[in-house]
């Protein structure tokens, strides 16, 4: 048989195999993650699956496999530790890998979607002047308020609970009062 990138791949199926697909646009395997999501027909149905190895021969004939429409990732969406796990899991409870694997994404990801990791908010002050009433009797709101004074670029949440407990409320306080942007 001749020596090709294919790539073994376990699909949200109630069946106890993985699947062959040849990588996608003759990209070369090595460039692709073991845990990888990757999306490809099965049918003619579109399916999100898992690479869960590679290869360079099959038994099946090359013009009877497919190929991958698109790999979604670039890391794999398992740290090794837990593939490890599920791996296992599957064997022990004699469950489809694919559907194990399936089981333990979060459903955007299931349905080849990305989660954009949510960008820090950075809390900068408005007014740099205040006159001495406006929080004078607010401890907390000036405490933030000073801080951010004397942080020009901002600071984030975690930043500003090394500081000072329970902030949230004062800082919106002084986001309404319009000396604290986010």
């Amino acid at each position: 048989m001749k020596s090709i990138p294919i790539l073994q791949i376990a699909l949200p199926l109630p069946l106890y195999q993985n699947f062959e697909y040849l990588a996608p646009n003759n990209q070369v395997i090595d460039g692709i993650k073991i845990g990888v999501r990757a999306r490809v027909m099965l049918g003619k149905r579109r399916l999100t699956g898992i690479v869960v190895g590679k290869a360079h021969r099959s038994e099946l004939p090359i013009s009877k496999l497919k190929t991958v429409d698109k790999i979604l990732d670039t890391k794999a969406v398992f740290e090794p530790f837990l593939l490890e796990l599920l791996l296992w899991a599957a064997r022990y409870y004699q469950q489809p890998l694919g559907e194990v694997l399936s089981s333990a994404l979060p459903s955007v990801l299931r349905k080849g979607k990305y989660i954009t990791p949510p960008s820090k908010t950075v809390y900068q002050v408005c007014a740099h002047k205040i006159s001495n009433n406006t929080l004078g009797r607010a401890p907390k709101q000036l405490l933030i308020f000073e801080l951010l004074k004397s942080h020009p670029n901002g600071l984030d949440a975690d930043a500003i609970v090394k500081h000072a407990s329970n902030w949230r409320s004062a800082m919106n306080a002084l986001i309404n009062k319009n000396l604290v942007k986010k």
